[in-house]
């Protein structure tokens, strides 16, 4: 259950790691009561969603919370679009006057390119029952440059950085308190705070790598967010098509 404090959230740290979600889900393997998170200066096998590699280098944020949210599985899903809104409250505290915004499903743009992005995986404790990792990954100081969408930092857009102790605080802190509110009043305010800043909302698009499709692709109007966080897709002849998995570009 998601109560009390941020406070309450112990933090393991680590100078290096294969993956702070592996290790997160081994910790709840091994006993380790929820709510914990990890935290690690560089990853050697850092994963992002569908098994892609996230690529980590020292300097940037590599971090999992691990808790047993105190709703329907069906619903944990949400905690992805409201830890986006944490991450981009955050990054405007510490980055100023920058343009941020949230791209579905689960990264966050600063000035247009990708500089976070964010992972849930479900994972039993020892006693089988079912908890969330949210596993987030910042860059601070660097960023890929061969990347199949353009990538940037806290730094390359600021000029300013943050430690990666003191970044992971202000997450656990933020996202702690964005939970409880969902918990308690649900995940309506948090689609709207999301639709308020995601990027291409009401443009065409291209939905690539859509299940379903015969070459893997959708071209149509972002129209909205539905409540189990489908991206609902304007086709033509006023047909509206959810999607549930894809990289979205224009």
């Amino acid at each position: 259950m998601l109560a009390g404090n941020s406070a309450s959230i112990r933090l393991h740290y680590h100078d290096s790691i294969d993956s702070t979600n592996s290790e997160a889900q081994r910790l709840l393997s091994s006993g380790e009561l929820p709510p914990f998170a990890v935290c690690a200066a560089i990853q050697s096998a850092g994963r992002g969603r569908q098994g892609r590699i996230w690529q980590s280098v020292e300097g940037n944020l590599f971090y999992s919370l691990a808790c047993q949210p105190a709703a329907p599985l069906q619903v944990w899903p949400q905690l992805s679009f409201i830890s986006a809104i944490a991450v981009c409250d955050v990054l405007r505290e510490i980055m100023g006057g920058v343009h941020i915004q949230c791209k579905w499903p689960n990264d966050v743009l600063c000035n247009g390119k990708k500089i976070a992005g964010i992972l849930l995986e479900t994972a039993q404790d020892k006693n089988d029952q079912p908890n969330l990792i949210v596993g987030i990954g910042v860059n601070v100081i660097s960023h890929p440059d061969q990347t199949s969408y353009p990538a940037t930092s806290i730094f390359t857009e600021s000029k300013k950085t943050v430690g990666v102790k003191q970044l992971a605080e202000m997450l656990g802190d933020k996202l702690w308190f964005y939970a409880g509110r969902w918990q308690k009043d649900g995940f309506a305010q948090f689609r709207q705070a999301w639709l308020d800043q995601a990027a291409f909302k009401g443009q065409k698009i291209t939905v690539s790598e859509a299940p379903g499709t015969p070459d893997g692709k959708l071209s149509g109007i972002f129209l909205d967010l539905r409540e189990d966080g489908a991206l609902l897709l304007g086709l033509e002849e006023n047909k509206v098509l959810p999607i549930f998995s894809g990289i979205v570009g224009i």
